[in-house]
């Protein structure tokens, strides 16, 4: 309408909605005077107004979903559906997303010496482990917090505990810190195996994250791209490039992680590199391919093994296909637009839960991205034909050409194009 807004008749249940500026809610109409309207083929609402530019409304948006908790780092679940959010001041905070109850647990708590909580993992026992900056490990069963801190005789390298991992086979928590190396703690006998730049061939002892792959290996980010570790003879190999001479895009690595295809993706300052070690394929996802941020913070895979990036700037989806022994990646990238929060997400700070949500967390909290389901178009999609060209010369509608005019209407209003047999050279 002209100065009253946006209305909208339901038909079938005899009701009418109506929509206008209001100055207290930033979400609402940007102008009472609407000129234009467009329903494209995701169900999402375009408004051009009179004053105050375009705007959105996309049924997506509801799909996500912000818990304010705070600045989160990591996430771990427990087996009761709880959400374990390590934050970047405020210690340990859970929710539960059934009941909405939310937890805080601060140093007084958890015994650590910091409250900045940078790594988390749940256990095969179904307790937890935190990792915190200058702070310590700790392990939380049954209401109990056991603290570990460099120093107090436990055997802990260093007090900045940046990644955590436990492996499936024999239930070892691996240990990725920054600046004592990495960690193995044998569970039975309380040790912990130490393995750094003096005694094995870890190129650095400054660790960013852990994944172990398909075949039990475990795949180890740093500084300096990343490094395989074979669990068996604990020998490493690391990786700066591909067979035939490639070179990663950056080698600052955020978060590596190895899907159950068996490709590598690493979470880099300049995107994604996804590498297959078998065929040696190595491809690049940045803001050329949909990321809608410079820098890839955190990566997972989902129950329908799509993989999830989250960036500075937004979330994406990546749907993986091979094709005659090539990896083919499609993205998908959701924003603030879609109800994600609008500030930066965080680096690793991502969690698979087990019924299928994907967690982020960031400045302003977690956001829920439930499970996927495959996209059903509502609305046919119609092709939107630009423009015609007889052999070089670009035609215009009423435009005679030798003689005749061939557009009488533009080709999309117009339902056919009949062309003469000498005019057989055309582009639409």
């Amino acid at each position: 309408t002209d100065h009253h807004g946006l209305v909208q008749a339901d038909f079938g249940n005899r009701v009418f909605t109506s929509y206008q500026f209001d100055p207290l809610d930033a979400l609402s109409l940007p102008d009472n005077t609407i000129q234009s309207l467009y329903v494209d083929n995701q169900n999402a609402l375009w408004l051009g107004g009179y004053k105050n530019g375009l705007a959105y409304c996309s049924p997506a948006a509801s799909k996500f979903s912000t818990i304010p908790l705070g600045d989160v780092c990591t996430i771990a679940e427990g087996r009761d559906g709880t959400y374990w959010c390590g934050t970047n001041d405020q210690g340990i905070v859970t929710y539960h997303p059934a009941t909405g109850v939310v937890r805080r647990f601060r140093m007084a708590q958890t015994h650590l010496g910091s409250d900045v909580i940078v790594s988390s993992v749940a256990d095969r026992d179904g307790s937890l482990w935190f990792g915190s900056f200058n702070g310590g490990l700790v392990h939380y069963k049954q209401g109990v917090f056991k603290a570990y801190h460099a120093g107090d005789g436990s055997g802990l390298a260093s007090d900045n505990i940046w990644h955590l991992a436990v492996e499936e086979s024999t239930g070892r928590l691996v240990v990725a810190t920054l600046g004592g190396g990495l960690q193995l703690l044998d569970r039975e006998s309380g040790r912990f195996t130490t393995f750094n730049t003096r005694n094995s061939k870890l190129p650095t002892d400054y660790l960013s994250s852990l994944s172990f792959d398909i075949n039990g290996n475990l795949v180890i980010g740093n500084a300096t791209d990343f490094s395989v570790m074979n669990m068996d003879n604990h020998r490493v190999a690391t990786y700066s490039g591909t067979r035939s001479g490639q070179v990663f895009v950056s080698s600052s690595v955020n978060q590596v992680y190895a899907d159950s295809r068996g490709l590598i993706w690493n979470a880099t300052a300049s995107g994604v590199t996804v590498y297959d070690p078998r065929t040696d394929q190595l491809e690049t996802l940045d803001l050329s391919a949909g990321l809608l941020g410079a820098m890839a913070c955190s990566v997972v895979e989902d129950l329908a093994h799509g993989m999830w990036i989250a960036s500075d700037h937004g979330v994406s989806h990546v749907t993986v296909a091979r094709e005659d022994g090539q990896w083919s990646f499609f993205v998908t990238s959701y924003s603030d637009i879609d109800g994600l929060q609008s500030r930066q997400f965080n680096l690793r700070a991502i969690c698979l839960a087990i019924n299928g949500n994907i967690i982020v967390g960031g400045q302003d909290g977690i956001n829920i991205i439930p499970p996927q389901k495959a996209m059903t178009m509502k609305r046919q999609p119609r092709a939107l034909f630009s423009g015609l060209m007889l052999f070089d010369h670009v035609l215009s509608v009423g435009e005679a050409y030798r003689g005749r005019i061939v557009l009488k209407e533009a080709l999309t209003d117009g339902s056919e194009l009949t062309l003469t047999a000498k005019e057989n050279a055309f582009t639409i």
